[in-house]
């Protein structure tokens, strides 16, 4: 792929995720539910996050 093409698509994704991010937490924070439990929601997305971190880790210590 070429430096102007990837360029182009870089900063198109780049716009459309922070568009997308920004909107979201916009919108989830005029949620009554999720402004009550913020702290509880972001512990348990980083926890969620950290499920494949630890299967990968499993499975490499059952293979060695």
């Amino acid at each position: 792929m070429q430096t102007k093409t990837f360029t182009k698509y870089n900063i198109a994704g780049g716009i459309t995720w922070v568009m997308f991010t920004t909107l979201s937490g916009f919108f989830l924070g005029t949620i009554p539910f999720v402004k009550a439990n913020f702290e509880l929601i972001t512990v348990g997305v980083g926890i969620i996050s950290l499920i494949p971190i630890g299967l990968t880790l499993i499975r490499k210590q059952l293979t060695i």
